[in-house]
């Protein structure tokens, strides 16, 4: 894994990470596609995949890399709802 791929990875990982409700945030980055592993403690999740994204879009505007990869969201609740 080159330094560029690390530092985009490491970037996008730590804006997921600090949207609120997020517990833990794990990217994996493919030539075309982001998949980001979103964990959090919330029982209402309703939004938080839609502000990961943003948060992720928000900083590939920053970055504005040369094709714009593909996200896949991956949401799990270490709750359920009562």
């Amino acid at each position: 894994m080159n330094t560029r791929h690390c530092s985009l990875r490491k970037a996008l990982q730590s804006a997921a990470g600090s949207v609120d409700g997020v517990s833990k945030a794990k990217l994996k980055l493919g030539r075309c596609t982001i998949v980001a592993r979103i964990r959090t403690d919330r029982t209402n999740t309703a939004g938080l995949t839609d502000a990961v994204r943003a948060a992720l879009d928000r900083r590939l505007d920053q970055v504005t890399p040369v094709t714009r990869p593909a996200m896949q969201i991956q949401l799990h609740a270490t709750r359920n709802a009562p």
